[in-house]
């Protein structure tokens, strides 16, 4: 049978047809009744591609369908994201077939009265992604035009060690007073941006960062980056391994970094960017401490293929614009491996 539950006890039809899968909630949690939405949904395809038909799905249900498909992705949750802005621009009950390139349009100008050129090109590129798959899919979707977002080009900067040193001092608990200062929350979101400056990871990594994956005798951490596929190993700073050895004495869970709640977290902690704001670190994001890793890499002289394989890009192009940031005797020494070569020594 191509039914399966999910741990929400909701039966999932998923199944091959004319080489393209297929995915949908059925919104049941009784089998039987699954299984036979399953044999309709494969009788209507039958039907579909015999007469030429192609059957209409709501944007609401072709969105579900398209999360699901990307539920093994780390970027899973920031899709969802995606997904529930798409909605509030567009009717979510209305039928993916009739969004127009108007629609899309005013989608677009929402979006852009709201959020950076860079979110909306972002949520854009989902929202395409979602209405080709769906069409994958054997549904009934449109033909719309690409819209292309520009971002405006700036020169490109990083957070200094200065900057740095003056967001952890507004980030230590030691320093903070007033209300929703709890000793928990502080040491977090502190012990939370040390690591992520210091090892460069994303913020969804450090999130599903597990002690089995730390050896503190080795002082290393094995970082598993979902959105590409591979793993890195990185040795921990010195103020690392002091957070991480504090934080292993207490904890009592698998992860390092575990929500209120006990489960895995999902967004960005709040306290972080108001102290990014209070310390006129405004125009950066939590993202930027991974930048800031590698651009200290790069002044360092550390090669651009080893920053890639520390930061567990698949290659080097995303790595290159911290190329200028090498120091020039970088350059002149390797200026000296090429002059030695073309004199034979």
């Amino acid at each position: 049978m191509s039914v399966y539950k999910r741990p929400t006890g909701i039966w999932f039809i998923q199944f091959a047809y004319m080489g393209k899968t297929h995915i949908k909630s059925t919104r049941q949690k009784n089998k039987r009744t699954a299984e036979l939405m399953e044999a309709k949904m494969k009788s209507d395809l039958v039907q579909q591609h015999q007469l030429g038909m192609l059957e209409e799905i709501t944007l609401e249900e072709a969105s579900k369908n398209y999360l699901v498909s990307k539920e093994h992705l780390g970027s899973h949750t920031g899709i969802k994201n995606h997904m529930v802005l798409c909605k509030g621009c567009l009717n979510p009950k209305a039928k993916v077939s009739t969004i127009t390139n108007k629609h899309v349009l005013q989608m677009v100008l929402e979006l852009q009265s709201r959020f950076k050129p860079a979110t909306c090109k972002t949520v854009l590129r989902s929202f395409f992604s979602m209405i080709s798959f769906t069409g994958d899919q054997g549904y009934n979707t449109p033909k719309l035009k690409p819209h292309v977002i520009k971002i405006p080009k700036k020169k490109t900067t990083f957070i200094t060690k200065k900057q740095e040193a003056a967001l952890l001092e507004r980030l230590d608990p030691s320093n903070r007073t007033g209300s929703g200062t709890g000793k928990r929350g502080g040491d977090d979101n502190y012990d939370l941006t040390v690591v992520l400056f210091d090892t460069g990871c994303r913020i969804n990594e450090a999130y599903k960062l597990e002690w089995s994956r730390i050896d503190m005798n080795k002082r290393t951490i094995r970082i598993w980056r979902s959105k590409v596929g591979n793993e890195t190993t990185i040795n921990m700073t010195d103020r690392v391994y002091k957070i991480l050895q504090k934080r292993k004495m207490t904890s009592t869970h698998d992860l390092v970094f575990v929500g209120r709640d006990g489960q895995l977290r999902e967004h960005p902690p709040v306290a972080i960017r108001c102290a990014l704001d209070d310390t006129g670190l405004q125009d950066f994001t939590i993202h930027d401490f991974r930048k800031a890793f590698a651009s200290r890499l790069a002044v360092a002289g550390i090669s651009i293929q080893k920053i890639a394989h520390m930061l567990g890009h698949s290659n080097t192009q995303t790595t290159e614009i911290y190329a200028h940031l090498l120091p020039d005797d970088v350059s002149r020494e390797t200026n000296d491996v090429i002059n030695a070569l073309n004199n034979g020594v």
